[in-house]
């Protein structure tokens, strides 16, 4: 049986492994069966198992959804470090790190392109089907990840620091502490004066889904047609709760080595005071979670199909469970080599097993895999600069400009034992 091993990411109650669509029900029923199948229908279209590698191919062109609060800045990274070992082409932005968030991508909102197409998208920026589709490559696969709706919401509440603004801005008396369950008394009343567009349904926002106006319930019908063009549009939709699994199934998906979804776990913050993490036993926080539940129901929903759905094509990948073992008992190790007070000088041999040829951990790896999204953006934003302007063919469809030049904006409407590891003489590596 899989062990209750899971990444310590996700701030959040776990569901039970086997049964984990554990939600209370919302105002919203489940989805319709003609939505449902289609993740049992894309399973068998998608799936990419460990005998496969001699069949496929290496995924270079996708696009990740950067969903707020969700683990995405350790992902963002793990995509970046992807595609800075392969000099592919990423859709840079032209500020310091998102792409006209919250609002829809303009094409002045990311660096001209300089090479024949862009690979690559992984900064925060709304998903919208028709714009994007007219900047990537029509081979280019789409990921996201879901983080259990509260949690995700608690997080957002202490990151942008909400307690303080409502303080700041005489919209609450409150000590801050106590400004958490007074935003959730009457959440639309502090949306409005704190003018925050992305809530309610955090998640569904950021992939896309038009905000709701004050006091209009979630839509039952909009809310279906929503998750099903997220299932026919996404390759894998990933849970933060699940991050493991969710980064093999990753593998798979996208044909990828092992040694390209390691990672090392950023921007985790502490909770401040009178926000916390969710609290099963806490009569108040249960309140409160019913209370965001029922203001965010489209959120709930959307995890609870794509939890289900994530687990539906686990149980369809041949020996799922003994690679995720692996792969964690290799992250173990290679976390312990990249992250030891003093920095290693010599690489960290990885054996060949039966999921992956031997490949070496080197300290230029490790640098990559600490480094932070908006370092690694200023990285990849030097080695932009450095390449010649040139003008680039367009492909149909598809406008392009000459860099360095600004365009008008694209239309806003639009697993076994893990064989021992050993450190060698090597000074390169992977």
């Amino acid at each position: 049986m899989y062990p209750n091993k899971v990444h310590s990411g996700g701030d959040t109650n776990l569901h039970d492994q086997q049964n984990p669509l554990n939600i209370v029900s919302t105002s919203i029923q489940p989805l319709p069966s003609s939505i449902a199948t289609t993740a049992a229908r894309q399973v068998a279209l998608t799936t990419v198992g460990h005998t496969r590698k001699d069949t496929c191919s290496e995924v270079r062109h996708f696009v990740f959804v950067k969903v707020h609060k969700a683990g995405s800045d350790t992902l963002a990274v793990l995509f970046q470090r992807f595609g800075d070992e392969r000099n592919l082409s990423f859709v840079l932005p032209v500020h310091e790190w998102d792409l006209h968030w919250p609002h829809t991508l303009r094409e002045r909102d990311y660096l001209p392109l300089k090479t024949n197409e862009f690979n690559l998208l992984t900064y925060h920026c709304l998903y919208n089907r028709s714009i994007m589709r007219r900047l990537m490559p029509a081979a280019t696969r789409y990921v996201t990840v879901l983080r259990e709706p509260y949690s995700q919401f608690k997080s957002t509440f202490n990151y942008f620091n909400l307690p303080a603004k409502m303080r700041d801005r005489n919209i609450s008396t409150l000590p801050v502490d106590e400004n958490f369950g007074l935003f959730l008394s009457d959440p639309q009343r502090f949306r409005r004066e704190l003018k925050l567009s992305y809530l309610p349904n955090f998640l569904a926002f950021d992939l896309g889904y038009p905000p709701e106006r004050d006091g209009a319930a979630a839509n039952v019908t909009k809310a279906f047609e929503f998750i099903a063009e997220i299932e026919r549009d996404f390759t894998l939709v990933m849970i933060t709760e699940y991050f493991d699994e969710s980064l093999v199934l990753l593998r798979r998906a996208l044909c990828w080595p092992i040694h390209s979804i390691l990672y090392v776990s950023k921007n985790v913050r502490k909770y401040n005071k009178g926000v916390g993490k969710p609290n099963a036993s806490d009569p108040i926080d249960q309140r409160n979670k019913r209370r965001y539940r029922d203001w965010s129901p489209v959120d709930y929903v959307l995890y609870a199909h794509f939890n289900a759905t994530l687990w539906r094509r686990a149980a369809a990948e041949p020996r799922f469970h003994e690679e995720v073992d692996y792969f964690r008992e290799l992250l173990a190790d290679v976390s312990t080599y990249c992250l030891q007070k003093k920095e290693p000088r010599l690489a960290l041999t990885v054996a060949a097993s039966e999921w992956h040829e031997q490949f070496d951990v080197a300290p230029s790896m490790c640098a990559r895999m600490k480094e932070s999204v908006l370092k690694y953006i200023k990285k990849l934003k030097g080695s932009y600069n450095a390449l010649p302007n040139v003008t680039t063919v367009a492909p149909p469809g598809v406008s392009r400009v000459a860099a360095p030049g600004v365009a008008k904006a694209v239309g806003e409407n639009a697993l076994k034992k893990q064989p021992p590891v050993k450190k060698s003489g090597v000074a390169g590596g992977a």
